[in-house]
This record gives C-alpha cells, sequence and structure tokens, in this order.
C-alpha cells in the first residue's frame, strides 16, 4: 500500500487560523468538522513563519539574531580576505535567501543585515572597534568586473526572488496553487 492510497493527516499536529471576523459559532462548528483545534500561538512552519502581522521586522528578526550568531562565531577565526568572501557568499547571504523567496522583507532590515555583512567584511567586531571601511556597500556589492565583490544586494534579490514566484504564476495557470489563488483572491 503505498502513502496515496491513505491519507496521513496528523491531527495532534494540525490546526486552524480564521480570520478575525469569522463568527465564534462558525470557528466552533468547522473546528469540530476537521476535527483540529484553534492554535494559539502559530509559530513557524518549515522554518518559516506561518502569520504574517504588521510588525514585519519584529517576525523576521530571527534572521538577524542568525546572521548575527554566525558573524560572531566567525569573528574569533583569523580569515583571509578570500575567506571573509566566501563567507560572506555562500552563508551570510543563504540565510535569508529562502525566506526572500516567499516574503517581502522590509528594507530596513535587508539595510541591517547588509551592515552587519560590511562590518565583518572589514573586520569590525565589538572587541576590536570599529575600523575604517574603505569602500562602501553600494560598491562592494557591484559586479566583479565592475571593481566589486558582486555580494548581492539583498533587497534586489528579495524583489528578484518574488519575481520569480510571480512569473510561475503567470506562466502556469493551471498550478494548484494558481487556481487556488484566483478562486480566492480574484474571481
Amino acid at each position: 500500500m503505498s502513502l496515496l492510497d491513505k491519507p496521513a493527516i496528523n491531527f495532534q499536529k494540525s490546526g486552524i487560523y480564521f480570520s478575525s471576523n469569522v463568527l465564534q459559532e462558525v470557528r466552533d462548528l468547522v473546528s469540530s468538522i476537521l476535527e483540529v483545534s484553534h492554535p494559539l500561538d502559530t509559530g513557524r512552519y518549515l522554518g518559516l513563519p506561518s502569520l504574517i502581522g504588521r510588525r514585519k521586522k519584529a517576525v523576521f528578526g530571527f534572521l538577524r539574531d542568525r546572521l548575527w550568531r554566525k558573524i560572531q562565531g566567525w569573528h574569533g577565526k583569523l580569515l583571509s580576505q578570500a575567506g571573509r568572501e566566501i563567507l560572506l557568499k555562500n552563508v551570510a547571504q543563504a540565510i535569508p535567501s529562502y525566506c526572500m523567496s516567499m516574503f517581502l522583507l522590509p528594507v530596513s532590515l535587508c539595510d541591517e543585515l547588509q551592515k552587519m555583512m560590511n562590518s565583518f567584511w572589514w573586520g569590525s567586531s565589538p572587541a576590536s572597534g570599529k575600523k575604517i571601511h574603505w569602500l562602501s556597500w553600494d560598491r562592494l556589492s557591484s559586479h566583479k568586473e565592475f571593481g566589486g565583490l558582486g555580494v548581492r544586494n539583498l533587497h534586489g534579490f528579495n524583489l528578484a526572488m518574488l519575481g520569480k514566484q510571480a512569473w510561475k504564476l503567470a506562466s502556469h495557470p493551471s498550478s494548484l496553487v494558481n487556481r487556488i489563488f484566483k478562486a480566492k483572491d480574484y474571481p
């Protein structure tokens, strides 16, 4: 018997979230029919926040914290500029990329992440004090053929990732997610 023959829903891990304008009687009825509870804390699913409110910078603060912990772990090591470049491009920029493919991050958060990367690149740390940044981050993040390092501009990368999702929706009108959005948002 394959997994497709028998549904495998774990009702202890399942929950349902309602809009604030749904009546309590309707919430209770739907919850009893589906045999799931109202979650008090939506938490995260697959590492991403399940519910985004108005305070996006606070919701996505876990990205800043993860990058800060990584950078603090790297400060104790004696790294060459090439080693710093590899860590910035392959690790530091990969931390927010999955989240960026689903959500538009606040510009101020992208700027904060870039400032942390910039400080790491120039060797600034809380123990050694602030060092001179000989080039601006805009210059460092320009393409290698123009004299930069080729480090991504995080906000531009975020827009590109979301544009890719929009292109998938536009080019595959019969996909399940496209049909759901069509029925929900633009009938």
